[in-house]
């Protein structure tokens, strides 16, 4: 993920700050903004904008029932932090296989695993989004999944 910060200055020159803004949120994917306004000599907005180029690899959208559900491929490229993510994942997928005497693809597929290593959800509504979790697999599999995001 990638850093740029902006000032939105008042008064004259707003509308020439805002296009340009604009123009390079047109260019990138945005993952979060954070704003301040800053009190000085001229007042102005900072924003900070964190994002990643849309060159980068990005999910297919896949219609599942009436929403749109992310999924990547199983065979999807992952950098060296997602590869972790994902060997966290399959270990916690394999030990709860064992427990319950399912196979681990009906825990999670490895397409489930590649999607939530790479998009990195949240919350229970972000996860929701990932293709092939129904409320059903959120109710019995979600928090144990966002525990072990939070925990690497």
């Amino acid at each position: 993920m990638k850093i740029k910060t902006f000032k939105i200055r008042l008064g004259d020159q707003l509308n020439q700050d805002e296009q340009t803004l604009n123009a390079f949120m047109e260019t990138v994917t945005i993952k979060k903004t954070a704003t301040e306004f800053v009190t000085d000599s001229v007042n102005y907005w900072s924003i900070v904008i964190y994002y990643e180029d849309k060159a980068t690899q990005r999910p297919s959208f896949v219609k599942e029932k009436t929403a749109d559900k992310l999924a990547f491929p199983s065979d999807a490229t992952l950098n060296n932090e997602e590869e972790r993510v994902f060997n966290t994942l399959q270990k916690w997928r394999n030990d709860v296989a064992i427990r319950t005497s399912l196979p681990g693809y009906m825990i999670c597929n490895r397409s489930e695993l590649v999607t939530i290593s790479k998009v990195r959800p949240k919350n229970l509504e972000e996860l929701g989004k990932i293709r092939g979790f129904s409320s059903k697999k959120l109710m019995k599999y979600g928090d144990d999944v966002l525990a072990l995001l939070n925990s690497v």
